[in-house]
């Protein structure tokens, strides 16, 4: 409603000032043929009109300039918002990918302390080449590698005794690159006397 009442102001001030510069011309024009008594008359008519269309101009053109003016700060401040709601958002994922890789570093680093038989559970799964493996749900072997973020309860239908376990990607990938160091720790375990 306010952009209809603001554009019915602007026409009319634009009429405005175009029926005052009529005025004015039409004075000057007719000021030769008005008695000589009377001139002043047509001059201050004249003056006057031209004063007021000159007025209405200027003011139509400073509110173009200053509706100009606040499109262009609205703009930019949309521009900015947008600019740092995106600067922001690139921060979040920055960080959200520092904290994952911090959290795999943290779960990498776990393998380095492995008990004897998580390492050979390991060394099997490397062996047989297969990132998911079936032993029983309530393993505690399973369990406690699942509690340290290297094993997943894979889920599904299965049998108790026989559930699927897979290692979670990154670290299955990491196995398979140590493969030898692990089957290693794996024949060194086997070879203590319990």
């Amino acid at each position: 409603m306010e952009t209809i009442i603001g554009s019915i102001e602007r026409v009319l001030s634009s009429v405005t000032a175009l029926v005052c510069a009529a005025v004015a011309v039409v004075a000057y024009i007719v000021r030769d043929v008005v008695p000589l008594d009377w001139q002043w008359v047509t001059v201050v008519v004249m003056w006057l009109f031209g004063a007021v269309a000159l007025a209405k101009t200027l003011e139509n053109a400073l509110r173009a300039g200053r509706r100009a003016w606040i499109s262009r700060r609205a703009s930019k401040r949309r521009e900015q918002r947008r600019a740092d709601e995106k600067a922001k958002t690139q921060e979040e994922e920055r960080q959200k990918l520092e904290q994952r890789e911090a959290s795999r570093l943290a779960v990498l680093k776990r393998l380095e302390f492995l008990a004897d038989d998580e390492i050979l559970l390991i060394a099997s799964a490397l062996r047989s080449r297969s990132q998911t493996i079936q032993i029983s749900l309530s393993s505690p072997t399973a369990r406690a590698l699942s509690s340290k973020g290297i094993l997943a309860n894979a889920g599904g239908l299965g049998e108790e005794d026989n559930w699927p376990w897979t290692f979670r990607d990154f670290i299955w990938e990491h196995l398979i690159e140590r493969s030898n160091e692990f089957q290693q720790r794996a024949e060194k375990v086997n070879l203590r006397p319990r």
